[in-house]
């Protein structure tokens, strides 16, 4: 009895496991497909039972930051870039995030450790194009005493 009590919920469990992997897949394809508020609603209600998982809290971070969720972005890019601190595309996600909602200082230091790393030069102008951006927003913000 105890035997088919547990190979039940093995089984269920795994049918879970499957059903997440299926909407993870489902998420992926509509995030390629530039539906990210799609993919965001599908991976919103997976949040709490995968959070922590690098895998999924990239994907969620992306779908979250292109459908207009960016502080869902900034927390689940901040628990892959705490698991694995090289990992450059989650430092660069984490730093456009951080652009989003002005947060521009935090933006540029992310930028700038992406930029220490090996980078395709597609990626690196990219990079340089936001840092120029964010210097040309400092020097116009700042505050300027004259005699």
């Amino acid at each position: 009895m105890l035997n088919r009590f547990l190979f039940i919920c093995l089984l269920l469990l795994s049918i879970t496991v499957a059903a997440d992997e299926d909407q993870l897949g489902q998420a992926q394809t509509l995030l390629e497909s530039g539906d990210a508020a799609a993919a965001y609603t599908i991976l919103k209600a997976l949040e709490p039972d995968r959070a922590g998982e690098t895998g999924f809290d990239y994907l969620f971070g992306i779908a979250a930051l292109d459908s207009g969720n960016p502080l869902d972005a900034i927390f689940a890019l901040e628990r892959v870039v705490d698991g694995d601190p090289t990992n450059g595309p989650a430092r660069g996600e984490l730093a456009r995030a951080y652009l989003v909602l002005g947060e521009t200082d935090d933006a540029q230091d992310e930028f700038a450790r992406v930029l220490a790393m090996d980078l395709p030069d597609e990626a690196r102008e990219t990079i340089d194009r936001y840092m120029s951006n964010i210097e040309i927003f400092h020097d116009r913000t700042r505050t300027r005493f004259r005699p």
